[in-house]
């Protein structure tokens, strides 16, 4: 099956004075990045305070990888 896009939320003045909370609980998703030439990425993190879980997995010649690691987000 194909891929679905990643709705991404474009942070401009408009969505910075919103009331609604931004409560997503996926941060960044790119199924297939050309890392030939992304050597880093940036993200936004959702409104809720607490620690998140960064999870890296794919296929490295021919072979299963994952890479977690967590981080804490604070006001």
């Amino acid at each position: 099956s194909k891929a679905l896009d990643y709705k991404k939320i474009m942070y401009g003045q408009n969505n910075l004075s919103s009331r609604a909370p931004d409560l997503r609980s996926s941060l960044y998703w790119n199924p297939t990045p050309d890392l030939t030439s992304m050597q880093s990425f940036d993200f936004y993190t959702s409104d809720d305070l607490g620690y998140y879980i960064i999870q890296i997995a794919g296929l490295m010649e021919g072979k299963p990888f994952l890479s977690v690691k967590r981080f804490y987000v604070t006001h």
